[in-house]
């Protein structure tokens, strides 16, 4: 609303807000009767780059599937797309006591590590002039292709992040550091989605597994768990840890039944592409992550300064005769194509195998 920030009248947002209508209409009646040169300036091409900009980001921040990985990935950025190895700390390491003037020991993060590369995502795409006019030279046209792809980058990265955690072998194994079998997965008969073995995985990744760090110390976790279902089992999962009472067998009456233990104990993540990414189990499996601020399974990150899709137009080589007027949407000079390029970075990885828990669903 004009005139409108934080509760207040803002003088120089209206100005701002009455010259960027101004534009619109300006310009929009321009295209429609073919004057735009009598009223293109440097101003108007800012505007329609905002409107593109704006239309990108809102089809990046609002996409059609929702990707799961700022909820159960650690984020970090990358500097370079060339692969590196990145070393922290467990936080289950134990300091030791230092005596009195005594020296203090070091801590070698060489058994706490992994390998990561970023990676550079985009296409290009062109319109002919002929079609741009046919659209009547529309402002919605600049504004719809935009989102198109911002929407495309966002699907992008969910299916990379679905591809890298599903089924992972590496990530998910029946033994780990020859520590003892079936550790962080359950692939045996009976692992289906219940009660019952929601709360085995749960006593395993909270510590009754006996987990323990590379140099030997006991790892149990208290934190924050999130369960990563299938769209198949969305609403069983929702049952399991949403409801504070469970129904008592034969009793139709809601109000009757026992305490839910299993209430709140995770938080429910649906991953709509798991079916589409795991051929074996990607409707019957699930997954148990805890918080990746305190013990990630898995990152993700952008080149620094490039977290969003940006969407770059090519500049006409053509300068008009007269006026000396060189537009970018009047297409280049062989062949008058109006040329655009999406470009995204993304990257993921497997940070450290306690940090998840993966049944295959089998009955």
């Amino acid at each position: 609303m004009i005139g409108k920030t934080m509760g207040r009248l803002d003088p120089m947002q209206d100005a701002r807000d009455l010259r960027g209508m101004c534009n619109i209409s300006r310009l929009a009646e321009a295209y429609r009767k073919g004057r735009l040169a009598e009223t293109q300036t440097t101003d108007s091409f800012t505007f329609m780059a905002d409107v593109i900009d704006r239309s990108t980001r809102a089809g990046y921040l609002k996409p059609v599937i929702e990707p799961i990985f700022p909820q159960i990935s650690w984020k970090r950025n990358f500097k370079t797309f060339e692969e590196g190895t990145t070393y922290y700390l467990s936080a289950d390491h134990e300091l030791p006591q230092v005596p009195e003037k005594g020296e203090y020991p070091p801590m070698d993060p060489e058994d706490a590590h992994e390998h990561f590369r970023g990676a550079k995502y985009g296409a290009q795409w062109d319109i002919s002039w002929e079609a741009w006019l046919r659209d009547q030279r529309d402002m919605q046209m600049l504004a719809e292709y935009p989102r198109a792809f911002g929407m495309m980058a966002r699907y992008t990265q969910a299916l990379e992040f679905t591809r890298l955690y599903a089924s992972n072998a590496v990530l998910f194994a029946l033994n780990h550091d020859g520590v003892a079998a079936n550790d962080n997965i359950w692939d045996a008969a009976a692992s289906a989605l219940t009660a019952a073995t929601l709360t085995t995985v749960i006593g395993n990744i909270r510590g009754a597994a006996e987990w323990v760090d590379p140099q030997g110390n006991p790892c149990p976790y208290g934190g924050p768990l999130t369960l990563v279902v299938p769209p198949d089992l969305e609403f069983q999962a929702r049952n399991l840890v949403g409801s504070p009472v469970v129904a008592l067998s034969g009793v139709t009456d809601v109000m009757m039944g026992n305490a839910n233990p299993l209430y709140g104990a995770a938080k429910v993540v649906v991953d709509q592409l798991l079916p589409y990414v795991d051929a074996n189990h990607g409707n019957t499996g699930w997954y148990l992550f805890c918080d990746p601020q305190m013990r990630p399974a898995v990152r993700h990150g952008f080149l620094d300064g490039y977290e969003e899709p940006q969407i770059w137009v090519r500049e006409s080589e053509a300068r008009a005769l007269v006026s000396g007027v060189s537009d970018p949407f009047d297409g280049s000079f062989s062949t008058d194509d109006i040329e655009f390029k999406v470009r995204m970075t993304f990257g993921c990885g497997i940070v450290d195998w306690r940090g998840g828990y993966f049944c295959t669903g089998i009955a």
